[in-house]
């Protein structure tokens, strides 16, 4: 009998780690490789003897400190690399961050409509 399977795809884990520290979903990350989510799942199970969750936590965790430390090197002017409005965007969209606005609990604005006399 003949085996009919496909071939193993090759992974280039480098990548796959890359693609994951910068935000990647598994989804997008098979699809770069050209195979299906499931089996990719699959052979990270294999590669690192941990869940897929488990292991782009991991890497997606490291993305983040490297976010907070390339914004913390941006603002104390250690760095001049990057771009401030991606930083900032970054940030809000992966880190969470947020800005906090304090609010004016007693602001009253007064409107004084003149009448056709001039009176208010």
């Amino acid at each position: 009998m003949v085996n009919m399977s496909r071939p193993e795809i090759p992974i280039d884990w480098k990548k796959v780690d890359d693609l994951m520290v910068a935000g990647c979903m598994g989804t997008e990350i098979a699809a770069y490789f050209s195979m299906h989510p499931t089996t990719f799942y699959r052979r990270v199970e294999e590669q690192y003897n941990m869940s897929f969750t488990e292991y782009l936590s991991e890497k997606r965790s490291k993305g983040e400190s490297i976010l907070r430390a390339h914004q913390y090197a941006k603002a104390l002017g250690i760095t001049d690399k990057g771009d401030n409005t991606l930083l900032i965007w970054l940030g809000k969209t992966r880190l969470d961050q947020k800005e906090k606005i304090d609010s004016i609990s007693s602001i009253t604005i007064k409107h004084e409509h003149a009448t056709s006399d001039g009176t208010p």
